[in-house]
């Protein structure tokens, strides 16, 4: 009975040790990426869903990073409607540009966030390869995200077939895993916290606008939250910036995108 005893102790001892030493790498790698000298430098590229006049989610994201003491640079590549067909094609005016930033400067990381109705579509996937393989072969330090972002509040039909939203944001959550996981890329799971956030009881702020598909400024303050997480694998609890919406209500936003993100942890 006491070697079954003991047994027990020395295994209980070995987990959690390994237990501390897995936090502590995970602090650490995230302490380091706050003391960096050097700002992170970012590259967003979609369309209105990622920069618009009314989508203030690049401004969030600087002042998250700024309130937290992290430095960031941000550099945007978007166009309304924007596919990201044309963005991978060198042709495009648009790919142009893309495949011009990606050859002549050193980017930490390339946020990609697809037209919502393409992104239910499997040459979303085709098409993510593609790109993946340039930059690459061109800035091969470079880590890829891809922003997944929410479907159409009330669902639409797209190329004859009716998608209800939670079929639709089903459909863009795999599309998304599959094209992360054939390019090694992380992802930003803004939808998933969009879809945490609606299954709340209670009174809840707008996050759409009336369009059906755009974020209202809520909805932009929680895609902010659910980026910072992924970039810089911490809560935005850290930040002292609340977007103009309300400490109460970005708190909340904040801890959804936190527990969306570390719960997903970036499995592809």
């Amino acid at each position: 009975m006491k070697k079954v005893i003991i047994l027990v102790v020395i295994m209980l001892v070995y987990f959690l040790y390994a237990g501390e030493e897995a936090c502590a790498e995970g602090i650490a790698q995230a302490n380091e990426i706050k003391k960096s000298s050097k700002p992170l430098k970012v590259l967003m590229v979609g369309n209105s869903m990622t920069y618009s006049s009314s989508n203030s989610t690049i401004e969030n994201l600087r002042k998250l990073a700024q309130k937290a003491g992290r430095k960031i640079k941000v550099k945007r590549l978007t166009s309304s409607g924007e596919k990201l067909k044309n963005w991978i094609n060198p042709k495009n005016r648009n790919g142009k540009k893309l495949y011009k930033e990606i050859k002549n400067n050193r980017w930490d990381y390339i946020i990609f966030q697809e037209y919502t109705d393409a992104s239910i579509s499997k040459s979303f996937t085709k098409t993510s390869k593609k790109i993946s393989k340039y930059i690459k072969k061109h800035s091969p330090k470079t880590q890829i995200i891809f922003n997944c972002t929410w479907a159409y509040r009330k669902g639409k039909k797209i190329a004859g077939k009716y998608y209800s939203y939670n079929k639709m944001q089903k459909k863009m959550n795999k599309n998304y895993e599959r094209a992360a996981k054939q390019t090694n890329a992380d992802i930003c799971w803004s939808g998933k916290a969009f879809q945490q956030y609606r299954k709340r009881k209670g009174k809840k702020k707008p996050l759409y606008r009336k369009d059906n598909n755009h974020a209202s400024k809520y909805g932009w303050y929680l895609n902010a939250c659910c980026l910072y997480s992924t970039i810089f694998k911490s809560s935005p609890k850290e930040c002292r910036y609340y977007g103009r919406i309300g400490k109460k209500t970005a708190k909340i936003f904040q801890n959804i995108a936190y527990s969306v993100i570390s719960l997903n942890d970036n499995k592809k």
